[in-house]
């Protein structure tokens, strides 16, 4: 398998930490890593348990500089 990074930006209030935030992303992302007993398993899905989240607290624009488009 291929390794990927995603970013993600999300707005969350303030008084939330940014480990408790990357905690629930993480078990969502790792609950949808789990094919549904219908569907074919000779589809790759990643071990659940390698998923790794990282947040980093910092506002939109200093990570995408570049315009963006609705």
């Amino acid at each position: 398998m291929t390794s990927r990074t995603v970013i993600v930006a999300i707005d969350t209030p303030s008084g939330i930490p940014a480990i408790d935030l990357a905690r629930r992303i993480q078990s969502v992302l790792r609950k949808a890593c789990r094919p549904e007993p219908s569907e074919s398993r000779s589809l790759l899905w990643p071990d659940p348990t390698s998923i790794e989240v990282t947040v980093v607290d910092c506002a939109r624009d200093a990570l995408f500089t570049l315009p963006q488009k609705d």
